[in-house]
């Protein structure tokens, strides 16, 4: 326990384990007690991850661990900020700093254990920075900070019943198909295409699956959102362009049926709403399976008796 010339003995960790005493040396070492000394924290780390984190719709709740051997109990506050990123890219905007900030806030509090949770609600910017500090009984500081990305619709979330959306299966909920396109489908449905989980039939002349009954018939097993275009099918073109092995392993992870077999089975082929006047024929699109499970879409036409397959969208 022998110091060297500048302490007196080796540095003493406080009871509590929070910090560490240093004792300077004199002329004997012999009374310490009026050494002079200093305190410095005991190291711990306190991280919110790597990367960006991509939230929820609407509230997202993150639970934080606490450092190694540390207790809420250890820390008299927990303060989390939100910083919207500015318009150079930048977030420096101290006048944003605040619990809410541009659409985007953040609450935070104590569990009673080893952990924190932050309920965190997105706001007008894509990104924000989230910095959160943890303030000893010492009165010493932790902190942490990690980019958020607010969420943002793309192919391959999923939507449900209520008509929401998002990137991970929410429990719940109950999932009706996948996004497949995020383009606008017309004036009235902005957002995109979304494709049934399941087929409407397996076999099915034309004019049955354009029916108004057949599509009632499927939105009494997966019902449609009211403010949505219901169930329908789409043209050739669109159909042909959306299909991709990310999306048939979206539906199956929901619950719902490939669209394109497996290389065992080569090809499928599912009616389109498209009409082709000059050859008196409706188009169908052909996906087709290979070894590196890779599809593209073919169109052609047949007649409208002809059975194929029927796989619903709808536009929300």
């Amino acid at each position: 326990d022998k110091g060297d010339a500048f302490f007196a003995t080796k540095p003493k960790l406080s009871a509590d384990g929070l910090y560490y005493t240093f004792t300077f040396s004199d002329d004997d070492n012999t009374d310490l007690s009026d050494n002079p000394t200093f305190k410095v924290p005991v190291y711990h780390a306190f991280s919110l991850g790597t990367g960006m984190l991509e939230l929820d719709p609407g509230t997202t709740e993150i639970e934080i661990t606490l450092p190694a051997g540390t207790t809420a109990d250890d820390y008299r506050a927990l303060v989390a900020q939100i910083t919207p990123e500015g318009a150079d890219g930048t977030y420096t905007d101290i006048a944003t700093r605040a619990n809410d900030a541009g659409g985007w806030s953040v609450e935070a509090k104590f569990n009673n254990d080893n952990t924190a949770t932050l309920t965190i609600t997105a706001g007008t910017s894509i990104n924000a920075l989230l910095r959160v500090t943890l303030v000893k009984n010492d009165g010493s500081e932790l902190a942490a900070s990690r980019v958020l990305e607010a969420y943002q619709l793309k192919v391959c979330d999923y939507f449900y019943s209520d008509g929401t959306t998002s990137t991970k299966l929410q429990e719940g909920k109950t999932p009706v198909g996948i996004v497949c396109s995020t383009s606008p489908y017309d004036g009235t449905y902005t957002q995109g295409l979304v494709i049934a989980l399941t087929n409407a039939s397996e076999s099915m002349a034309w004019d049955e699956a354009m029916d108004e009954s057949t599509r009632n018939a499927y939105n009494a097993t997966a019902p449609a959102p009211a403010t949505s275009s219901g169930w329908m099918l789409i043209g050739s073109d669109q159909m042909a362009g959306i299909v991709n092995a990310q999306l048939d392993a979206t539906i199956e992870a929901a619950g719902g049926t490939k669209l394109v077999p497996e290389p065992s089975q080569p090809e499928c082929c599912y009616w389109s709403s498209t009409f082709i006047t000059i050859l008196n024929a409706p188009a169908y699109v052909t996906f087709r399976s290979s070894d590196d499970y890779e599809w593209g879409g073919a169109m052609g036409s047949n007649d409208r008796n002809k059975t194929y397959r029927v796989r619903y969208f709808l536009a929300f």
